[in-house]
């Protein structure tokens, strides 16, 4: 809760949308420690390329507990005066965008021409990360491993493609 009172405008800024319970929704019962609740109505979630995240409570429960892991501490004044939580993306959207790239990316038994594979090793040699995709699974397959004196001599009889 002290975390989603000191940045709830980047929150909102993300795409979620939210309301405190109105008093009428609380239970009966008088808080605990004469304390206000804290309890709010999550109404939604960011979306990203036309998909939303279907559990909205869920995805910002994750974001705020990514904000509190980024800090090192628990404290929302910390993270608000380092100005990290600018920068801390909710996990929903990696989630989401990850996804996106998957769907869209060139799969295995795709067919290529030679100046496509030229431009997909060229543009995988400027990547960060080039043997994994956004969720961590590998991007590149070796098909023959020539390590042995044996496939060195079959290596030595393959003529090439071009």
């Amino acid at each position: 809760a002290e975390m989603l009172h000191a940045v709830p405008g980047l929150v909102r800024a993300w795409g979620w949308a939210f309301r405190p319970v109105a008093a009428v929704e609380r239970p009966l019962a008088p808080p605990l420690n004469n304390k206000v609740s804290n309890r709010i109505n999550v109404l939604s979630a960011p979306g990203v390329f036309g998909r939303a995240n279907k559990d909205a409570g869920a995805a910002l429960e994750q974001y705020l507990k990514a904000l509190r892991a980024s800090s090192n501490t628990a404290s929302a004044d910390a993270l608000e005066r380092t100005n990290l939580a600018e920068r801390v993306v909710p996990p929903c959207v990696r989630e989401l965008i990850a996804s996106h790239a998957c769907r869209s990316a060139i799969k295995f038994g795709d067919v290529l021409s030679v100046a496509e594979c030229q431009r997909l090793a060229e543009r995988l040699a400027t990547c960060a990360l080039p043997f994994q995709c956004a969720h961590g699974r590998p991007t590149i397959v070796p098909l023959v491993h020539f390590a042995t004196p044996c496939m060195q001599a079959a290596r030595e009889r393959v003529t090439p493609l071009a």
